[in-house]
């Protein structure tokens, strides 16, 4: 018999940062809106942040989001309970590829890792996240036209 996966965190409890990260990389805009019934907001950075605060404040909306994340990215949580986290880690980490998809897998499965551990591994993420969007947004005022400081 398979050994169960470790304790999980649920999705009300998850980073705030890296729930947003999960959101975007893995759901279309439309996708999204749709899972928490809520298709009147076209931005979407509004419809991230109502799924985000569905996540806290409605229960049958977060299970739902749960339910679906855990099985979009159930190689990556499966993965991580296999080879424990530090192990797990050290490939992430340092692996090649980052496609939205697999990032968003990663993401989830230390966002809801409950493991000692975990929480120093999901700051350093999250400011990485935090980090790489700023570049980005920077580098896109300068690509358009915008003079860099």
């Amino acid at each position: 018999m398979a050994d169960p996966l470790p304790a999980r965190l649920e999705i009300a409890r998850v980073d705030c940062a890296l729930l947003d990260a999960v959101l975007t990389f893995t759901f279309d805009p439309r996708e999204l809106a749709n899972l928490v019934g809520n298709e009147a907001c076209a931005c979407p950075r509004g419809i991230v942040s109502l799924a985000h605060r569905a996540c806290h404040e409605d229960a049958a909306a977060a299970r739902r989001l749960e339910r679906v994340l855990d099985r979009l990215h159930a190689r990556e949580v499966k993965r991580l309970a296999e080879l424990g986290l530090d192990a797990w880690a050290d490939e992430a980490l340092e692996a090649d590829e980052r496609t939205p998809e697999l990032l968003a897998g990663r993401i989830w499965a230390l966002a809801t890792c409950d493991e000692p551990g975990a929480s120093a591994l999901r700051r350093s993420v999250g400011r990485a996240l935090f980090l790489d969007g700023l570049l980005a947004i920077r580098d896109r005022g300068c690509r358009a036209g915008g003079e860099g400081r």
